[in-house]
């Protein structure tokens, strides 16, 4: 149902990017109708956002943001703790590369043993040489090692090559709830486009929301004639009626 709060920051920074983006492909100069929305005009029946509007043209936008799914940001917290976590004392920025089988987030006697290892073997690293780690008890312990980039200070240790599970499923997931939900605003007609904008995070980058976009069924988006994905003020198109139209 609709709501009595107009747009909030996030929504109208998206909504002005979709309208320079109707501005390069259509023409004209398209204006967000930021006060008395149709959102808080139909507080009892679904609706899109607001109106974008040109001089000939309407366009309704829905705007869906797409955080990540909590799995994700498990994984995005514990990377960012293990960067300080397994810093050495004496400073430096390195990856830290893991064997194939090793999971995000690591267990306690992993971090405890990892940052062991790297306190032992920084200190006396040269530059962009490769040096293994002994952390025993894993059967690909050989495949661990550090690289180490510069004496930055304070040390950060970026971690690379571990699983996080199935990450694209996730992100697909997270965009099929998305248009879902939106395309449920579109039941009646609004204006002369109906688009859906996704604004995207760190957690479902741009191009990977609109490969997710591009495995959907068309017939999914009903009244939908354009779906969007929007990182800052970038605008990817994931779906365009018009271009399925003429494939």
């Amino acid at each position: 149902m609709g709501s009595s709060v107009g747009l909030s920051a996030q929504e109208f920074r998206c909504l002005e990017a979709v309208a320079l983006h109707l501005g390069e492909r259509l023409g004209g100069v398209w204006i967000v109708e930021s006060e008395n929305t149709l959102d808080q005009q139909n507080q009892n029946r679904r609706s899109p956002e607001t109106i974008l509007r040109s001089d000939k043209r309407t366009a309704a936008v829905e705007v869906k943001r797409l955080p990540g799914s909590p799995h994700l940001l498990r994984y995005s917290e514990a990377m960012q703790s293990l960067r300080r976590h397994l810093a050495p004392p004496c400073g430096g920025t390195y990856y830290l590369r893991t064997p194939h089988r090793a999971h995000v987030p690591f267990d306690k006697r992993l971090r405890r043993m990892a940052r062991r290892e790297v306190a032992r073997v920084a200190p006396t690293m040269e530059m962009d040489t490769w040096v293994p780690l002994n952390i025993p008890g894993l059967p690909d312990g050989p495949d661990w090692g550090i690289i180490k980039l510069d004496q930055r200070n304070p040390g950060v240790v970026n971690v690379i090559d571990v699983l996080i599970g199935d990450w694209r499923g996730s992100i697909l997931q997270q965009v099929c709830l998305a248009v879902d939900s939106a395309v449920k605003k579109f039941e009646e007609r609004w204006a002369d486009i109906h688009i859906i904008a996704l604004e995207c995070s760190q957690m479902a980058p741009p191009d990977e929301v609109v490969e997710a976009l591009s495995s959907i069924n068309p017939t999914v988006f009903e009244n939908v004639d354009v779906v969007v994905a929007i990182d800052d003020e970038s605008v990817h198109v994931g779906f365009d009626r018009d271009q399925e139209a003429s494939a």
